[in-house]
């Protein structure tokens, strides 16, 4: 478990509430890798295995984690005959590698079978829907539990922390379902990926590719006057230039492209070969393999 920092000197019962959620987790005795850890990138679980007594959070960060565990205390207040499953971590071999997982809830609704995953999270991080990794996660855990309980529908229910008072406070998303086979073919391939960066034959391992850093691309603004707020981002300079070439006094500013994961939430990047690397020389190797492409039905 990381050691706690407490930049703003909060009260110690708060850090020890947050160093006591911290401490129940646990991925299960002889595993090798959990779903979570299967679907991030192999860079990020190494670096974190690799320098586990050394890497510190501060409690504010921390909260993060704190809001995710919320979930449990939704799902420990579910009383109903129509809940099939709570919480259960599930195991399965893999290419020599034991895989663990827990879902959060298997439930009837109108005579289907659903797996369900309750997320605490922001109006930002579900705005466009439901993330890529979220909908790896519930087809990995559908795949685990398949043999036991076939899966109708999966969804994600995501009561919203910021909500505003005209906002939704709960978002419910369906997830789509992939086809088993390409699952399965899924988790062998990021098996034997996450085993491939750990060999001896891997002298560096792969960067994190652009959607696994939270990179938001390079972008034109165009603003009335050097310094100030863009009037609108542009994907491209000549779009920009044709926007500010309508009006008198616009300019065109160049915003760079920001990896926003190793720049705020990544507890293991002064560690990272390529975060320390200079940004202009920061190779992208691997970022246009398809290695994680699984086929939807």
């Amino acid at each position: 478990m990381a050691k706690l920092t407490n930049r703003k000197g909060y009260p110690d019962i708060v850090v020890k509430a947050v160093e006591n959620i911290a401490s129940k987790y646990s991925k299960g005795e002889g595993v090798d890798i959990s779903v979570t850890e299967l679907i991030a990138p192999p860079l990020m679980r190494i670096l974190k295995k690799k320098h586990y007594d050394e890497i510190t959070e501060d409690v504010e960060d921390r909260m993060y984690s704190f809001f995710g565990s919320l979930a449990h205390e939704f799902i420990e207040n579910i009383e109903s005959e129509d809940v099939i499953y709570k919480e259960q971590r599930l195991f399965i071999e893999v290419n020599g590698w034991m895989l663990s997982g827990q879902f959060d809830l298997i439930y009837k609704d109108k005579g289907e079978v659903v797996l369900a995953d309750i997320k605490f999270t922001s109006k930002y991080a579900v705005q466009n829907g439901v993330k890529k990794e979220w909908e790896r996660q519930l087809n990995v855990y559908r795949y685990m539990v398949e043999e036991t309980c076939k899966i109708d529908r999966m969804e994600v229910i995501a009561p919203i922390r910021d909500a505003g008072w005209i906002d939704d406070k709960i978002k419910v998303m369906a997830v789509k379902k992939y086809k088993l086979h390409k699952v399965k073919e899924y988790i062998e391939k990021r098996v034997a990926f996450h085993q491939l960066c750990e060999s001896d034959i891997t002298g560096k391992v792969p960067e994190c590719m652009p959607e696994e850093r939270w990179q938001d691309p390079e972008k034109w603004a165009v603003c009335p006057g050097h310094g100030k707020k863009s009037l609108k981002n542009h994907d491209t300079r000549a779009s920009a230039e044709a926007h500010a070439a309508t009006k008198d006094n616009l300019v065109v500013e160049v915003r760079p492209a920001e990896n926003k994961r190793c720049s705020r939430f990544c507890n293991v990047s002064k560690w990272c070969w390529w975060w320390n690397t200079e940004p202009g020389k920061r190779p992208n190797s691997y970022e246009d393999l398809n290695v994680d492409k699984a086929s939807k039905k």
